[in-house]
Parts: C-alpha cells; sequence; structure tokens
C-alpha cells in the first residue's frame, strides 16, 4: 500500500501571505495587464509566473534576465538567473543616527537597502568571506542558484517586459515595500476585497509571497509536476513545502485546473 506524504509545513500562519485561489488569480492578473504601468504588472505578473521571492525580483539586473534554450520545455524561452551575490545600490542607506550626513533619503539612491544591511551570512558556504562583510544581496540557499527560473511558453511577453524594465533603469528601479504596495494597488482594481480581509490602514491583505505561493500551488496541481520538479520550480533544500503546495489539490480538481494554465499565469 502506498504510504501517504506527510509535510511538517502546514502552510503561511497570514493571510497576507496565503495563496489565492484560480477566479481570484484571474483577476488579479487581468487587473495587471490593464494597468496603465507596466511596472504594476511586472509585479503581479513575475511572482505569478517564475515563483522569484521579492527580495529576488528587486536585485535583478539587465544581465540576469535573458532567452536560451530550456531542457524543461525543449524550447528557447525567457529565464531569470539568481545571481549568488551581487553589490545592493537599490537603497537610500540608514535613517536617524545612522543617516550622521542628513543626506535626502526621499530622492536618493546607490546605497544598500535595509535587508541587505542585515542579511544573514550562516550556512551560505559559497559566499566569499570579503562578500559576507559586504552590505550586498545574496540569495536564500544555494538551491536558488542552480538553475535558470524559467518563464513558462506563452509568456514570452512577460519576460520581455521585464528585461525592457531592467534595461531602462540600469537594475529593478522599486524596493519591497513598493512592490508590494502596486501589488495591493492591482488587487483594488481586481475587486480581492471579496476574498481578502482589509488591514487597518485600508489596504488588502496579499503580498508578493502569497504571489509565489500561488505560483507554488499552480505547480502542485499541475499533473505533470511530482514532488521533485516542484521542489526544482521553488528551489527548496528540502520537499516539505513542495508537498504541502501538492496536497492542497486533490487528485478531482487536478485536471479541471490545468485546463486553464493559459488564464492561470
Amino acid at each position: 500500500m502506498k504510504k501517504s506524504r506527510i509535510s511538517d509545513y502546514k502552510g503561511p500562519d497570514q493571510e497576507k501571505h496565503k495563496p489565492l485561489d484560480r477566479t481570484p488569480t484571474k483577476r488579479l492578473i487581468e487587473a495587471a495587464q490593464d494597468a496603465d504601468d507596466p511596472l504594476d504588472e511586472i509585479c503581479v505578473r513575475v511572482p505569478l509566473s517564475t515563483g522569484l521571492r521579492v527580495g529576488e525580483l528587486v536585485h535583478l539586473r539587465p544581465r540576469y534576465v535573458g532567452r536560451n534554450y530550456s531542457d524543461e520545455f525543449e524550447e528557447v524561452t525567457w529565464y531569470v538567473e539568481i545571481p549568488p551575490f551581487i553589490d545592493c545600490i537599490g537603497g537610500t542607506g540608514e535613517t536617524g543616527k545612522g543617516n550622521a550626513d542628513g543626506a535626502d533619503l526621499h530622492n536618493s539612491k546607490g546605497k544598500p537597502c535595509y535587508s541587505c544591511r542585515n542579511r544573514a551570512v550562516e550556512n551560505k558556504d559559497w559566499l566569499t568571506e570579503k562578500q559576507k562583510q559586504q552590505p550586498g544581496f545574496s540569495p536564500k540557499n544555494f538551491t536558488s542558484i542552480e538553475q535558470y527560473q524559467w518563464f513558462f511558453p506563452g509568456r514570452h511577453e512577460l519576460g520581455k517586459k521585464l528585461k525592457s524594465i531592467l534595461d531602462a533603469h540600469g537594475q529593478f528601479p522599486i524596493q519591497p515595500t513598493s512592490v508590494n504596495h502596486r501589488i495591493r494597488k492591482v488587487a483594488q482594481r481586481a475587486g480581492l476585497d471579496d476574498v481578502r480581509s482589509i488591514t487597518d490602514s485600508g489596504k488588502i491583505n496579499i503580498t508578493a509571497h502569497a504571489l509565489r505561493h500561488t505560483y507554488g500551488c499552480k505547480l502542485g496541481a499541475h499533473r505533470d509536476f511530482n514532488i521533485n520538479s516542484i521542489m526544482t520550480f521553488m528551489r527548496h533544500a528540502t520537499p516539505s513545502m513542495a508537498i504541502w503546495y501538492s496536497d492542497q489539490w486533490g487528485e478531482r480538481r487536478r485536471a479541471k485546473i490545468a485546463e486553464f494554465e493559459d488564464e492561470f499565469s
């Protein structure tokens, strides 16, 4: 008898990180595609189409997005490469006593962001000692840099739009707080207040990490993705979360959801 898979991961605790179902996801995508600002669309659809973490997205540079042959899809498609380490220049520097020179933090860039100034380097053996001392970006684990993150076939225009924004600015132009602000703005236009609560500050309870989880659930719903495949695409070092993604959908729902793949990301 086949043993049941049991995951020690029980899913995100906070609503703002929980994945969306198919129908609100479709509405969110449609609202993103209708946005006047292409950056709004990128903030929504790239996490939904690649599972990128928001920290990875905001530290992208033009050279990390391109086209190449994908063994997974057996065709040329767009990819995102996660750098093992990169100097962070997207922040404005420290506030309060840390801003001893009184720099204009509202209109200046070029300094490490808060996350990179306070990043953990334990167990990141791929970093050199010098890199460990520098306030730069490095991914969560080595699994994140072992392979490209491919855009699914049919998402070529999204890869082009991301590359165009990076070329225009030399890097991704905004930081995580602004990414989440744009996602919430699109979610408001999509009317997702019927499936998400509203925070005390009047914002819809959703973040980029919820979209990453939604991407993971999409993989789990697809009949062609087993646990190992989900781990590869989500860049997890252990199977617990991949099992959780897979178990979100019963077998009777998998085939139905797979029919809507073109509308799902």
